[in-house]
């Protein structure tokens, strides 16, 4: 991680807190929202479980940074 000192630290806790922020409301929009919302519309079902995925991955990684920092 030597390379996190090039960055300085107040955009490295807006990236951290930014994954977090939408690693969270992402995780809550698509298995409860979206998730019902896309499935009644054709051709748009399929794309509710790459929202999964994606805010998973985002909280994940934000938390991950999160105790890195």
């Amino acid at each position: 991680m030597w390379f996190l000192h090039f960055f300085p630290e107040w955009l490295f806790a807006f990236i951290v807190y930014g994954l977090l922020t939408i690693g969270v409301v992402g995780t809550f929009l698509s298995f409860f929202v979206l998730n019902h919302i896309l499935n009644k519309i054709p051709g748009l079902a399929k794309y509710y479980r790459i929202a999964q995925l994606v805010s998973i991955v985002s909280l994940v990684l934000g938390v991950y940074l999160w105790g890195g920092y």
